[in-house]
This record gives C-alpha cells, structure tokens and sequence, in this order.
C-alpha cells in the first residue's frame, strides 16, 4: 500500500476546503468582471459571473492571460476596482513618456529585484536585492521586453546600476 498524498492544510476536512476555494474561485471571477478586458475574455469562455463556476473542475473553463493581454489593457482596462481605489501603479519606459516599445535602445534602463519571501521592515530595498533583467529571466524562465530589438534588449537586461534608480548600497 502506497503512503498518503500529503494534503494542503491536512487538518480541514477535503469537502471544506474545495467548498472555501470554490468560494474563492467565484470571488475572483466576479471580481475579474469589473474589468472590460477580462469581462470580454470570461464572456468569450461563456462566464457571465462568478456562479458560473460550478465545480472546481470548472477552473478549466477559465481563460488565460498572455503577454498581449496584459501589454493591450496596461494599466487601465485591467483594473477590477475603481481607479479612486488604486494606491500606485508603476511602470516606466524612463523619462520619455513612451510605451517601452516604442523607444529606443538608448532610452531604456532596467533593473531586477529578487526579493525573498522575508520581512525588510519599513526600509528602502537594499541594492543586494538589484539584479540585471537577464539575471531574472535566468531564474524565472521569463522572457522580458519580447518586442524591443534583441540587440537593444541585450544592452538593456544587462544593466544592474541601483543608483540610477536612487538605491544605494
């Protein structure tokens, strides 16, 4: 006899746990229908609302999001609150006021932070958590800036300089 599947959260009962994450799943999408472009996505998979999400099997019927997705809807039609609830969104593209893909090679900079899974107070990051973009993509399989030049977006991931961005060491 084969040992037990170790379970997450083993000490809840299996019934309450697909009952609490079937509620959950059915929080997101209603949350997700605030937004025009995941609305026009869930509609597309026939979800109307969250209580079209019968079963846990039906995670199935959810779409994806890809890259164009997120590059089309950036940042506004994302949004599944109320631009007045909105704290910080951020992105740059440097001082140009241009999307990313549309400057040139000498207009970027970039910078990567790793940050572990671990309280730095009420502190600046510090620089030992910089990293270059290339050294992200290495550790995550991610593919950053896919529709600049690759011999510009070569350049650009391998900057790491923290004080550019205020950092210090």
């Amino acid at each position: 006899m084969s040992p037990a599947k170790p379970r997450f959260l083993p000490h809840l009962p299996a019934d309450f746990l697909a009952e609490h994450q079937l509620a959950g799943i059915r929080w997101s999408v209603q949350q997700a229908m605030k937004s025009p472009q995941y609305r026009a996505k869930l509609a597309a998979a026939g979800i109307a609302c969250g209580e079209d999400i019968k079963t846990l099997d039906d995670v199935r019927r959810l779409p994806f999001s890809d890259v164009a997705d997120l590059r089309d809807g950036y940042p506004l039609p994302l949004l599944c609150v109320e631009p007045s609830e909105v704290v910080r969104v951020h992105a740059s593209s440097g001082t140009t006021g241009k999307r990313i893909a549309d400057c040139s090679a000498d207009e970027l900079k970039a910078i990567g932070f790793w940050v572990d899974q671990k309280s730095y107070g009420d502190i600046q990051p510090p620089a030992s958590i910089c990293m270059s973009v290339a050294e992200i993509e290495k550790k995550t399989g991610f593919t950053f800036f896919p529709n600049i030049p690759e011999s510009a977006a070569e350049s650009v991931k391998a900057q790491n300089s923290p004080s550019q961005w205020g950092i210090q060491n």
